[in-house]
């Protein structure tokens, strides 16, 4: 019996039949400077074969990419901007690369995060990551650190952040070694910006960075109070922009204070000393500049008494927003 034929009857093989058209093919496009990717004739890669896969330095927008070499696999993409425009994400500032270009480039911040430890007290949301996730939302690149009184002050570093935030919430009876309270006064003496909460007030103590408050007590003895009404003070102001006027907290602990010489009150609530003396208003968000830094206060206690609500989430991020210089 007659074997049959192989691909137009001459007895050939596939491969020796496209082998000849394949060297051509590879040869044409090297000298256009595009490559083709395959095999050799036994299967195996062929070295003399050029890789035609995507990169991310060949000049093109290809594969995944989002623009030419970059996004997808390749390195994020840089947004460009108009300094005098609003191109940026609200956590991101429109910086200079050169004498005509601008790109919008994320706020760097660092935050010694709470956690609650869920044999102590039930939380629908044990953790002040909620700030974190919006912060990147809105563009802001957030390095979640350890909590405060675990922090060594190095790691992470601070030279790598624009912005600190420190909750001082349920942990509030821990501190900062001296060194490391050093290490925060430095960096907001040089530039940087810390967001403060309660219970700072509080624990009011003469460390280098305890003392980097906005307000001062308002009292001898220090006197706090749970729950109040929130009041937009700051018409206009960034933080808490997007929040109606005035909403109320419920649980949550603030201290009685007075602002320090310099602060500026961005939001307002009422403390009732008791029923015989009418409510006086104390700061419940406010800020100070303090050398080349900024210091944000917000005088709530974070995770201490209750869970963070949406509103309170967003004052926390717009804090941070409005920390950095």
């Amino acid at each position: 019996m007659t074997t049959p034929p192989v691909h137009g009857g001459d007895g050939r093989s596939p491969s020796s039949v496209h082998t000849p058209l394949r060297w051509l093919l590879t040869l044409s496009l090297a000298l256009t400077g595009l490559t083709l990717a395959g095999c050799g004739d036994d299967g195996e890669a062929d070295p003399d074969v050029i890789d035609a896969s995507p990169t991310c330095d060949d000049g093109i927008q290809n594969g995944n990419e989002t623009g030419v070499d970059c996004g997808g696999d390749c390195d994020p993409c840089v947004a460009l901007c108009d300094p005098d425009g609003d191109d940026c994400l609200p956590a991101q500032r429109c910086r200079s690369v050169d004498a005509e270009t601008y790109t919008c480039e994320p706020i760097r911040i660092l935050a010694l995060e709470e956690v609650v430890p869920s044999d102590a007290k039930q939380l629908v949301q044990p953790s002040t990551t909620v700030v974190t996730e919006l912060l990147r939302e809105l563009g802001a690149s957030v390095t979640a650190g350890p909590g405060f009184h675990e922090w060594d002050g190095e790691t992470p570093s601070l030279d790598d952040h624009d912005v600190l935030i420190w909750y001082q919430g349920y942990w509030y009876n821990e501190s900062l070694g001296e060194d490391v309270q050093q290490i925060v006064a430095d960096f907001v003496e040089g530039g940087g910006g810390l967001v403060r909460t309660e219970w700072a007030v509080y624990s009011l103590n003469d460390g280098a960075a305890d003392v980097l408050l906005t307000m001062d007590r308002d009292s001898t003895p220090y006197t706090y109070q749970y729950g109040s009404v929130w009041t937009r003070a700051a018409s206009g102001h960034a933080v808490g922009q997007s929040l109606p006027a005035t909403f109320t907290v419920e649980e949550a602990g603030f201290s009685n204070g007075v602002l320090l010489d310099g602060a500026t009150t961005i939001w307002s609530g009422v403390y009732i000393d008791d029923d015989a003396s009418p409510p006086h208003v104390v700061p419940m968000v406010s800020s100070i500049d303090h050398g080349a830094g900024r210091i944000v206060h917000v005088n709530h206690d974070v995770l201490y008494s209750t869970n963070l609500d949406d509103t309170i989430i967003r004052i926390l991020a717009d804090s941070a927003i409005h920390a950095a210089r």
